[in-house]
């Protein structure tokens, strides 16, 4: 890319017009440049240019790529591990009405059903079930990054009343039997 160095000075994106105080150089044809770039090489040294911002913003552009990959996998297993809680501690429920040893037995089996699999870069999954006039399921893991040691602990609690339908049947019956007059 040559421009005529006598003359009027073309228009160029890369090349600028000099200052009033600049006569002297624009008199021995050395035009000020907007890069630090002189000479003959002004096309090589775009590129050169190019590659050496590419070369710094590249660490920046995956850390920003893996980081937002790393806070996807935790909101997939903290929702993933929202819904098992809630399910196995419904299941306990309501296993619940019979006994509380068979509402554990069953909120147990139904958590270790539900976190079986699905889980993206998680590390040490841990499981509590407790009985009393609910069940509770609770799970505590650490989502592990991509970008290393980085560390995102979950927990996660579901908790549901002991269902005991007999009581219920009979408001229902007796509910139907004031409706129909009976």
């Amino acid at each position: 890319m040559r421009i005529k160095k006598t003359g009027i000075l073309r228009q160029n994106t890369f090349f600028t017009v000099p200052k009033e105080g600049e006569k002297e150089d624009r008199q021995r044809g050395l035009w000020r440049m907007s890069g630090s770039c002189s000479g003959t090489a002004a096309g090589r040294c775009r590129q050169g240019s190019f590659t050496v911002e590419a070369s710094l913003l590249m660490p920046v552009i995956l850390l920003v790529i893996f980081g937002v990959l790393t806070l996807f996998f935790h909101v997939h297993n903290r929702a993933w591990l929202t819904a098992a809680a809630y399910e196995s501690a419904l299941s306990g429920s309501i296993a619940g009405y019979t006994s509380e040893a068979g509402a554990y037995a069953d909120a147990m089996l139904k958590s270790r059903f539900l976190t079986g699999s699905g889980f993206m870069s998680t590390d040490s999954l841990q499981t509590s079930t407790s009985v009393g006039l609910t069940v509770k399921v609770t799970y505590s893991v650490d989502t592990v990054g991509v970008l290393g040691n980085l560390r995102w602990p979950i927990k996660v609690e579901g908790e549901a009343p002991i269902l005991r339908p007999v009581p219920w049947i009979r408001i229902l019956k007796s509910g139907k039997e004031i409706l129909s007059g009976g």
